[in-house]
């Protein structure tokens, strides 16, 4: 979490990442949530694209700092279940996350599969299956592509699937 005059520390350091990892995202986590909009100007003030947690935006493809002023100051789940899900990555258009997870019935076995929840339904929709373990998933920058890590040929290796939507409107990998 932060203090007061931190946020212009990170986003000095920020904008020098940002020279030669354009598609990096900061995330400020206020000691005191109440200063999220005090930080936000600071930001802006800085030259930097920022959202704010509380004005319920996801961030997207241009966002440099994403502020987690929580109103209660919990970090809150999105999805309240008994599955350990690890290693979300959100699309670049933000609508989307991607995540590693045990959430099916190889899970119980200690296997996890690739995963991708929609923000705006709240659905999951199976990415992979298989006595594996698919982990480190990240969306391309076009958002076509996840590369992931995965044990499926005994060995870990990098492997890359394309989205497409399916015939019912979901994604499905290809």
């Amino acid at each position: 979490s932060t203090h007061k005059g931190d946020e212009e520390i990170v986003g000095r350091i920020h904008k020098n990442i940002k020279k030669t990892q354009s598609k990096i995202l900061s995330i400020i986590v206020p000691r005191h949530p109440a200063r999220g909009l005090e930080i936000a100007k600071t930001l802006r003030d800085m030259g930097l694209n920022e959202i704010l947690r509380s004005t319920n935006t996801s961030p997207d493809i241009s966002t440099d700092i994403y502020i987690a002023d929580l109103k209660d100051g919990v970090a809150q789940g999105i999805r309240r279940d008994l599955y350990h899900d690890r290693q979300p990555d959100w699309s670049p258009d933000g609508k989307r996350i991607v995540f590693s997870s045990d959430r099916w019935q190889g899970g119980r076995k200690g296997f996890y599969n690739l995963f991708l929840y929609d923000i705006e339904s709240g659905a999951i929709l199976a990415l992979s299956h298989g006595l594996h373990n698919d982990a480190e998933p990240r969306y391309g920058p076009d958002g076509e592509y996840i590369v992931f890590s995965s044990d499926r040929d005994t060995m870990y290796n990098v492997y890359a699937v394309r989205l497409e939507e399916a015939r019912d409107g979901r994604r499905a990998i290809t």
